[in-house]
């Protein structure tokens, strides 16, 4: 009945692995060769952010009205670390507010680097009972920010961008947004990243995030693979039989940097709203998806030129 592609394998897989690889091995020797990598994630960065605003506005697509407003649309977003999800949030976010849709990104992340320090990956340990109960109660915290401007009037579009990889957070989370936001519609939108080059790609842009922006490369690097390792460990690829449980009305699947973006219909949405979102899916290659891979290949030729 529904269009739903298996789950690729996860990242981290022998071809990247968790010591030291190739991306790395010449780099962590010299600061020189240091320098210049930053500098070129930096510079990588910037012709993204340029690429996600640079979209002129569509004074013919659907935009949003009275009737509109009455509906509250939520992307509960589900994905391993690393894989694209606060990127594709950033595209959206920006795309709906271009469409006179009042639209905010809530991260779980910067809500957890709003109230503890990071150390290291092992925060992340499924085996840290205690590391587990803040995760959660940042993931709370993160929603119900999320409900509260969903229900004042604030946004009319939310972005939940935590990974959400477990059955169990995936199920509360839906729970709590049916139970306590007014008129709710409901986007589970599952991102994967499984082809290696473009988790190097990925795993790289981390070292400049918050998390690790004073911390030496090799460093960042070698914590941003454990880190990803721990999630592996718990995630629970969602399926289809999970899905038919909830009461949501859109479910997106979206892959490596947009090698596959599409969208199953569950029940009825916005029309306004499903129009923008398939124009978006429409045109994301022509946008964002050649972009994405030019610099993925700029990037490994860098590496390959540095051995």
């Amino acid at each position: 009945m529904y269009s739903l592609y298996e789950p690729g394998p996860p990242v981290l897989t022998e071809a990247v692995p968790l010591e030291v690889s190739d991306i790395t091995s010449k780099l962590v020797k010299e600061r020189e060769i240091h320098d210049r990598l930053n500098t070129k994630i930096e510079r990588m960065r910037f012709h993204q952010d340029s690429a996600y605003t640079s979209e002129d506005s569509d004074s013919s697509a659907p935009s949003a009205d009275d009737e509109d407003a009455a509906a509250k649309i939520i992307f509960m977003l589900v994905g391993l670390p690393a894989s694209g999800k606060s990127t594709i949030c950033k595209q959206l976010n920006r795309y709906f507010n271009k469409h006179h849709f009042t639209s905010g990104i809530y991260n779980a992340g910067d809500v957890r680097r709003q109230l503890v320090s990071f150390e290291n990956s092992d925060f992340f340990d499924p085996n840290n009972a205690a590391g587990q109960r803040e995760r959660e109660h940042f993931a709370d915290i993160t929603v119900n920010n999320l409900v509260r401007d969903l229900n004042s009037g604030d946004i009319q579009i939310g972005f939940l961008d935590a990974t959400n990889t477990t059955i169990m957070r995936r199920k509360r989370m839906v729970h709590k947004l049916v139970d306590e936001v007014d008129n709710p519609k409901i986007v589970v939108m599952n991102i994967q990243c499984n082809q290696p080059e473009l988790v190097n790609f990925n795993i790289a842009c981390k070292t400049k995030n918050a998390d690790y922006a004073e911390r030496d490369y090799e460093e960042a690097i070698n914590d941003f693979k454990q880190r990803s390792l721990h999630y592996i460990h718990m995630y629970e690829p969602i399926t289809p039989r999970e899905l038919v449980n909830y009461p949501i009305d859109l479910y997106i699947d979206y892959q490596n940097g947009g090698e596959v973006f599409d969208l199953n219909r569950f029940d009825h949405l916005n029309p306004k709203f499903m129009a923008l979102m398939t124009k978006f899916k429409d045109s994301y290659e022509e946008k964002f998806g050649r972009e994405y891979l030019k610099r993925v290949n700029s990037f490994n030729n860098f590496i390959k030129n540095l051995a």
